[in-house]
C-alpha cells in the first residue's frame, strides 16, 4: 500500500513539473492541511490532502484525492506513528466552475459521485484495517459575509478487511458537517464546524474552529479540534477517544 502511496505522489510530482508553468494550478488543496498538538497522551496530529484532474489540463471534474491523517508520538523521545491513508477518484460539479457550461447552482456549492475511495492503516499484521466504499456527498450554503451551510456525505462499503469486519457498526453510512464563515472588520475570518456520523450508539463527533491571527492575508491560521467517540483513528475504530488539538492550519 505505501508504495501505491508514494507512486501517486511521485506522479503529482511530475505533472506540476511538466505542466504547472503552461497551465494553472493542476493540483490543489482539498480537504484540510494542518499541523497540530494535544496532551501527553494525544500529542500531535498533522494531515496533509490534496487533489488533482484525471484528464489533465481539461476541466471535466473528474478528480484524484489523496489525504494522510497521521497520529504521531513524539514527545519525550517517542517516535511511533499511525496513519489513516486515503487515496481516491470521484467527479465533482462545482457551481460555476463545471463542465456544464460553469452553470451556477445557486445554493448548492458542490456536489461530487465517488465509485472508490479506500482507507487503510498501510501496515500488515494485528494493526491492519482498511475499507473500500462508494460514496454521494453533497454541500449547501446561503450568505457571504455570514455564510451558513451543510456539507452532507452518504456512503456503503464495498468490502471491509478481516482486522475489522464490524467496522459500520462505529462508522456508520454516513458523515455530516454543519458549518459556519464570518467574515468581518471585527475578526476578519472565523470558521467553525460541527460534525457527526456512525450510529446511534457508537457514533462520533467533532468541533473545529479556525481563525486569522491578525489579517485575512497572514497564513497559517490558528485550528483548534475536539473529537469525541469512535472511528477517527482507523487501527482503534473500535474505542471509544475523546482528544483535543490546538495549532496551525495551512
Amino acid at each position: 500500500m505505501k508504495k501505491i502511496i508514494f507512486c501517486f505522489i511521485f506522479l503529482f510530482s511530475v505533472v506540476t513539473a511538466l505542466y504547472g508553468e503552461e497551465y494553472q494550478e493542476p493540483i490543489s488543496k482539498y480537504k484540510q492541511n494542518y499541523f497540530i498538538f494535544g496532551n501527553s497522551e494525544d500529542q500531535t496530529k498533522f494531515q496533509l490532502s490534496l487533489k488533482a484532474d484525471i484528464i489533465y489540463p481539461f476541466n471535466t471534474g473528474f478528480l484524484f484525492g489523496y489525504t494522510q491523517t497521521t497520529w504521531w508520538k513524539v514527545y519525550n523521545g517517542a517516535d511511533t506513528m499511525s496513519s489513516n491513508y486515503q487515496p481516491e477518484v470521484f467527479f465533482r460539479v462545482e457551481s460555476k466552475k463545471n463542465i456544464f457550461g460553469n452553470a451556477d447552482l445557486g445554493y448548492i456549492d458542490y456536489f461530487q459521485i465517488s465509485p472508490f475511495y479506500h482507507c487503510s492503516t498501510g501496515v500488515e499484521g494485528v494493526d491492519h484495517r482498511s475499507i473500500n466504499l462508494y460514496y454521494a456527498q453533497i454541500q449547501m450554503s446561503i450568505g457571504e459575509r455570514f455564510n451558513i451551510g451543510d456539507n452532507f456525505k452518504v456512503f456503503g462499503y464495498y468490502n471491509k478487511s478481516s482486522q475489522n469486519p464490524d467496522i459500520e457498526k462505529y462508522k456508520g453510512y454516513y458523515e455530516n458537517d454543519i458549518f459556519a464563515k464570518i467574515f468581518s472588520s471585527v475578526v476578519p475570518f472565523i470558521e467553525f464546524h460541527f460534525k457527526h456520523g456512525g450510529t446511534l450508539n457508537k457514533g462520533w463527533l467533532a468541533c473545529e474552529l479556525q481563525t486569522v491571527l491578525f489579517t485575512d492575508k497572514f497564513q497559517p491560521k490558528l485550528f483548534f479540534q475536539y473529537f469525541y467517540g469512535y472511528g477517527e483513528n482507523m487501527v482503534f475504530y473500535n474505542k471509544k477517544e475523546k482528544s483535543f488539538y490546538a495549532g496551525l492550519i495551512f
